[in-house]
């Protein structure tokens, strides 16, 4: 391929330190120079964002756990005592124990996941009056069992809602997955962003050096009146130029420490990573010789789109949960009971105020609203929300395939612009030669050789900027491919959705 032909050079040099398996595959990290695996590694465990992204996934699932408490039992005990009438039918207060009579009872509801409710329950009473009796005690115990026939047969409200709760907390899986790749690839920018500017140190100090070197010179030569004096303002001046442009680069070197340092969750650089502006070069080696069809082999599920899909399935969940409000209440109910008495105000064993100790009651309920006007505006402003969230859906795989599209020519156009500045530097590094031989030999200026030395720093300066675009454009090919950027990512734990 051309590209490769243009940075064969270099590429080449670089080939003994990728990290390929011994069978030839692709490993994922093998484009990241070690120090730059070391950020990862602090940005993973140390970055605040990263932290509380993971602590809202935790409490999206905790909160889906907590919405299947639907199922759990619950028990009711109660003891007092009444005298005359105090009953409120329908009140849906808890169960009073009738008039002229003291006790306690308790009761069980358990919904059954088969889609039923079970509800048992006893009590045991002191009738002060009932029928000629005087302190008469009386036991009743029950079980009680309702099935939903029409609405919410089956539970499926419930299940609907869970579903959607599951898919919430799924989403938030995704989330957190999205926010560990985002501030992964932050910190690798910003990590290549000071070797950056440590190699633009490296270029300025190296500058620095050869003007002062030519400014050296050309006072000796004047000196010997060889030369005009004239010919050492030009050098004087390019010191100063050099001197500023050396103390710029140092504060944009310190700038993009601190920034780096941020992304670390304010782990500071020195002795923990390493900051040589050779680096730079070999990771964009790397990433040159990491080919995009291996990216693409590599291509996963990204944490956007999966999100997205999560949001679709939770907004049909819902969807689905409204739908059963438009359905009529039709419910069988069915259960047995127990009551006796027993005179001398213990538990009851004989039938004293019923001829029959046991007895079944079945029937079928049904109940509707006179119009379903409410539940019908619910269905329509959730089918919104689920056209909505797969317009939503769909803008983010456009997206997607845009930026995999964008990231592909990226790491083309970079690849190619290394290689051809590169040659542009060496053929700077003969050219700055030349005028220095020139100058040496009384046949130039030492105008000649700023104007060369000025090329080469050029040249260098610009093969460092191709260098750091091509690590950008390889994290985003990776990114936009859905490769992880760390090694150990937040599981989803639960089944992918169908969009």
């Amino acid at each position: 391929m051309r590209l490769i032909t243009l940075a064969t050079a270099w590429i080449g040099a670089a080939g003994g330190c990728l990290a390929a398996q011994p069978g030839g595959a692709w490993q994922a990290d093998a484009w990241l120079p070690p120090a730059a695996r070391a950020v990862l590694d602090i940005v993973q465990t140390n970055n605040p964002q990263i932290e509380a992204a993971g602590l809202l996934r935790q409490a999206e699932r905790a909160e889906a756990q907590a919405f299947d408490g639907f199922f759990q039992p619950r028990l009711a005990v109660s003891a007092g005592g009444g005298q005359g009438p105090a009953a409120a039918p329908e009140s849906t207060l808890v169960p009073r124990f009738g008039g002229d009579a003291a006790g306690i009872q308790a009761g069980l509801l358990v919904p059954l996941r088969a889609g039923a409710y079970l509800g048992v329950g006893a009590a045991q009473r002191y009738l002060f009056e009932a029928d000629g009796f005087e302190d008469l005690g009386q036991s009743v115990a029950g079980i009680r069992l309702e099935v939903p026939l029409l609405q919410n047969r089956g539970f499926r409200t419930q299940r609907f809602n869970q579903e959607a709760r599951d898919a919430s907390a799924a989403a938030a899986v995704a989330e957190a997955r999205s926010v560990a790749r985002l501030v992964a690839r932050d910190a690798l920018v910003h990590y290549a962003a000071w070797l950056y500017a440590a190699a633009d140190v490296r270029e300025s100090l190296a500058a620095l050096a050869r003007v002062e070197r030519l400014l050296e010179e050309t006072s000796g030569r004047v000196e010997l009146e060889t030369i005009a004096e004239y010919q050492v303002f030009a050098a004087q001046m390019e010191v100063r130029f050099r001197q500023e442009e050396l103390r710029q680069s140092r504060t944009l070197l310190a700038q993009a420490g601190q920034a780096l340092e941020t992304r670390l969750g304010g782990v500071e650089l020195a002795g923990r990573i390493a900051g040589d502006p050779a680096l730079l070069r070999d990771w964009a080696s790397r990433c040159a010789t990491n080919g995009i069809e291996q990216v693409s082999v590599l291509a996963g599920e990204r944490p956007e789109r999966l999100r997205a899909r999560h949001a679709v399935a939770a907004a049909d969940r819902l969807r689905e949960a409204v739908r059963e409000g438009l359905r009529s209440n039709l419910a069988l109910q069915a259960g047995v009971g127990f009551q006796a008495e027993d005179a001398g105000g213990g538990f009851g064993s004989d039938p004293m105020l019923d001829d029959d100790r046991a007895g079944v009651e079945v029937a079928l309920v049904w109940s509707r609203p006179l119009a379903f006007d409410a539940e019908e505006a619910r269905l329509r402003a959730q089918q919104a929300r689920l056209d909505a969230a797969r317009a939503g859906l769909r803008e983010i795989e456009l997206l997607i395939t845009e930026e995999q599209a964008r990231a592909r020519e990226a790491v083309e156009a970079a690849r190619d612009r290394l290689g051809i500045v590169d040659h542009a530097v060496e053929d700077a590094r003969r050219a700055l030669v030349a005028e220095e031989q020139r100058l040496s030999l009384g046949e130039g200026r030492s105008r000649n050789v700023l104007d060369a030395q000025k090329d080469l720093t050029t040249a260098e300066r610009r093969a460092n900027a191709a260098a750091y675009d091509l690590i950008l454009a390889y994290t985003d090919l990776l990114a936009a491919f859905g490769v992880p950027l760390i090694p150990a990512e937040v599981p989803d734990g639960l089944v992918s959705p169908t969009p």
